[in-house]
């Protein structure tokens, strides 16, 4: 019986704010792998389609050729439709009833639809993520109890980061452990996948006792490193002497040195120099300055809150750190509150401890938001970062930047700026 898969995105996905703003919650990184080829890789079934919101349907077309984007189209003529929800981790032992159409509830709610055909004849003119949902809702599916881990905010990422890796890593057998025991090795030999196109410097460490390593080709690890498992480290990805510490995830082609805690970077993020990074979420083309901090813990040891999508959540958690959206960067010195939430292309600049919510596309300078700089210099700048590794900013990823922009425009309206602007447009 063939069944096709389809994700989608739920309501709820501006929760996962500012990493959520500018790409489909599937496309998030946690464990060694993006959600999409997480939820695949479990299901046995390759995704055909997708539905996500509407403004990011021309970017998702662009980079996943194989999937059709917010197309009623393909829902005709389909026999049987798995939709899972791309916020949802299936357990490695996910099986379904493929009998019969039913709802998939895990922790009290709906995480994935298995309709037949007669079922889906109603699902009609579903033109986004919001339609589809509502549609596969009013189907009112008999319910059957899953397992799994449902995400619904950056701080549960990070948090089910490390059990990820591991569970990514059992029957992993893409490339061999090495042959010998490295001089650096503390625990068991097999858990350490060092790819063999990955170049590991003498005078690395390597602890394995909690979890496995793994490194990724191309992947390039200085000496003095210290990599305790469960660790990933991604494609192209060059580690400067750095500690990296257990449940940390560094995505394709980033540069990082200081010290990393319980973390995820999703990719091309430089965080070069010293400086603490702990519990926290990094996006794509993410600058940190020299002697950048992030506190994860505040010194009352109280419960972190966490302003997401204009609400104020309590994490229910002592140890939450930051979460910048992309193309965000900091100068030299910044140093940045417990549970801060920084927006796509704010701008950091130092002067005590930063505002804990900087919108998207604003900046900070002497602990006050400011207006950042205009839109022309910050597609310059954000061309440049990217050529630097070899991208293009596409006219597609631009029209993107430019809705989240007028998204977010509301945003920075509410927020009573100095009239200083941080740099004109010849130091750009």
């Amino acid at each position: 019986m063939k069944i096709d898969l389809c994700l989608y995105e739920n309501e709820n996905a501006g929760m996962l704010e500012p990493l959520a703003l500018t790409r489909p919650v599937f496309s998030l990184l946690c464990g060694t792998k993006n959600l999409i080829d997480k939820i695949s890789a479990t299901v046995g079934i390759a995704p055909g389609a997708c539905f996500v919101r509407k403004y990011l349907q021309e970017t998702v077309r662009s980079s996943h050729f194989d999937l059709a984007v917010n197309s009623s189209d393909w829902l005709e003529g389909r026999e049987n439709i798995l939709f899972i929800d791309g916020s949802w981790i299936p357990p490695l032992d996910f099986r379904f009833a493929s009998d019969v159409s039913h709802a998939g509830i895990c922790s009290g709610k709906p995480v994935y639809y298995y309709c037949k055909r007669n079922k889906l004849t109603s699902i009609t003119e579903v033109q986004d993520n919001f339609d589809l949902v509502e549609s596969l809702r009013s189907l009112d599916l008999p319910e059957k109890t899953v397992e799994g881990v449902v995400l619904e905010y950056l701080w549960d990422l990070v948090g089910n980061n490390g059990a990820q890796i591991i569970a990514d890593m059992k029957g992993f057998s893409e490339f061999p452990c090495p042959m010998e025991f490295p001089a650096g090795l503390f625990g068991p030999l097999d858990q350490l996948f060092i790819h063999p196109e990955a170049e590991v410097e003498p005078l690395v460490a390597f602890d394995t006792t909690k979890g496995p390593v793994v490194i990724e080709s191309g992947a390039k690890i200085q000496a003095f490193t210290r990599l305790e498992g469960p660790c990933f480290i991604g494609k192209d990805t060059q580690i400067f002497g750095a500690k990296i510490r257990a449940c940390t995830s560094i995505g394709t082609n980033c540069r990082v040195g200081g010290e990393i805690e319980n973390s995820i970077i999703l990719g091309y993020t430089n965080k070069y120099h010293d400086g603490f990074l702990g519990h926290s979420y990094l996006g794509e083309w993410v600058n940190w300055g020299a002697a950048t901090n992030a506190s994860d813990l505040r010194n009352d040891y109280g419960l972190v809150r966490v302003q997401v999508d204009g609400q104020l959540i309590n994490t229910g958690l002592n140890k939450v750190g930051v979460f910048f959206g992309d193309h965000s960067r900091t100068s030299i010195g910044v140093l940045l509150n417990t549970g801060s939430n920084i927006g796509a292309f704010a701008n950091l600049l130092p002067g005590g401890l930063l505002p804990r919510n900087v919108p998207a596309f604003a900046s900070s300078k002497n602990g006050k938001l400011i207006q950042g700089n205009s839109w022309e210099i910050l597609m310059q700048i954000a061309s440049v970062v990217m050529q630097r590794r070899q991208r293009e900013l596409s006219p597609d990823l631009e029209r993107l930047y430019q809705s989240v922009f007028q998204l977010t425009a509301a945003q920075r309206k509410k927020i009573p700026f100095d009239s200083e602007i941080p740099f004109n447009r010849k130091s750009a």
